[in-house]
């Protein structure tokens, strides 16, 4: 979709995926309650997805 609002000449049929690499993000910090009245902190982790389209020719 991206590609398509960025140049509106192209043909999303020509498109493929012509790299593709995960990145870590950063990471939200919680707390899990625990036994005792103690707490567990737990990492949720996120991602960065990126994608390199080319055309076909």
């Amino acid at each position: 979709a991206n590609a398509i609002d960025k140049d509106a000449a192209v043909n999303p049929d020509e498109l493929f995926v012509k790299s593709a690499f995960v990145d870590e993000g950063f990471r939200m910090k919680r707390v899990r309650p625990a036994p005792m009245g103690r707490a567990y902190r737990v990492q949720k982790r996120t991602c960065h997805i990126t994608l390199q389209l080319g055309r076909e020719e």
